[in-house]
């Protein structure tokens, strides 16, 4: 559950011009900083991997994560702005 208030609060952080490159990036410094965290947690054996999941699988869920709280985030917001405008 945590997990996903750290993607939500993220995506917060949007920069200001949403061009593709500077979302990209922003992904990646999120997906980043999820897979760093991960990794100090098992090597300090405070998390472990079970049975299938492995860096692969959390690198795609933080992307899932994150596209799924950016296409909620421009949902809202383009619905925001449009009520803004009546």
């Amino acid at each position: 559950m945590g997990y996903i208030v750290v993607a939500y609060l993220f995506i917060q952080w949007l920069p200001k011009q949403q061009t593709f490159w500077r979302v990209f990036l922003h992904l990646f410094l999120f997906t980043g900083i999820g897979i760093t965290m991960e990794w100090i947690h098992i090597t300090t054996h405070h998390m472990t991997h079970e049975k299938w999941w492995n860096y692969g699988w959390s690198y795609l869920a933080n992307w899932f994560l994150y596209l799924t709280f950016y296409s909620f985030h421009r949902v809202f917001r383009l619905e925001k702005l449009s009520s803004q405008e009546k």
